[in-house]
């Protein structure tokens, strides 16, 4: 009953204790959420600069009174927040995690790297929609809006975008992990170790007489 009572106790501590720091750790995993959401939370966190290319819209669009607070607290104190490209914009986030910039999300939607290593914030700034224009007078107009029309309800116009439009990047993704020999061998480690060490005490007990016990003699 001995052997029985400690084995059973050192494979119950070795268990234990190899879980115990197993849900320790799991609990230690810091997210990868953003930790802001719009520019408001941006400028009031004061630790990230905010990157724009340098003579586009959006240049004139932070110059806006309406946005110009979010200019002078995000843009123009840094010398690196006005960019000349997309790739320089990508290559500073890349090098600086506090450095953020406003991109298009049909680039961001179709780069492989931009839509597997950057997250996007919930706010969107500028809305483009696409034009044709006709000249003031055109005979064409009725006929192209007819026309138009009847693709868009028959459904080939969103046919033909499925077909040419680029598809969006996938990424792969493991957030599900099949169950294998991989996952459950360290568990069997863990077992087989506590019934050595049990084995280990049990083989001690039976070469190292027990001093404890008291001696018995026979009467006479």
């Amino acid at each position: 009953m001995r052997a029985v009572f400690w084995i059973l106790y050192v494979l119950g501590v070795v268990v234990v204790a190899a879980y115990s720091a197993t849900l320790v750790s799991f609990l230690t995993v810091a997210g990868d959420d953003l930790p802001f959401d719009s520019l408001t939370d941006l400028q009031r966190i004061k630790s990230h600069r905010l990157g724009i290319l340098k003579g586009s819209v959006l240049e004139e669009y932070f110059k806006n009174p309406n946005f110009r607070d979010y200019w002078r607290a995000l843009i123009e104190p840094h010398p690196d927040t006005l960019a000349r490209s997309y790739s320089e914009l990508r290559y500073n986030a890349e090098q600086d995690p506090s450095y953020v910039y406003v991109g298009s999300y049909e680039i961001q939607r179709l780069d492989p790297l931009g839509a597997c290593t950057f997250k996007s914030a919930r706010q969107h700034l500028l809305y483009n929609d696409g034009s044709l224009g006709w000249p003031r007078g055109s005979p064409y107009v009725q006929l192209f809006d007819h026309y138009i029309n009847k693709f868009r309800e028959s459904g080939l116009l969103r046919k033909l975008m499925t077909v040419w439009y680029p598809k969006p990047y996938s990424c792969p993704s493991d957030s599900v992990i099949p169950l294998g020999f991989t996952q459950v061998f360290t568990a069997f480690v863990i077992l087989g170790v506590g019934a050595l060490f049990s084995l280990l005490f049990l083989a001690i007990e039976r070469v190292v007489p027990s001093r404890t016990q008291p001696n018995t003699y026979q009467a006479k």
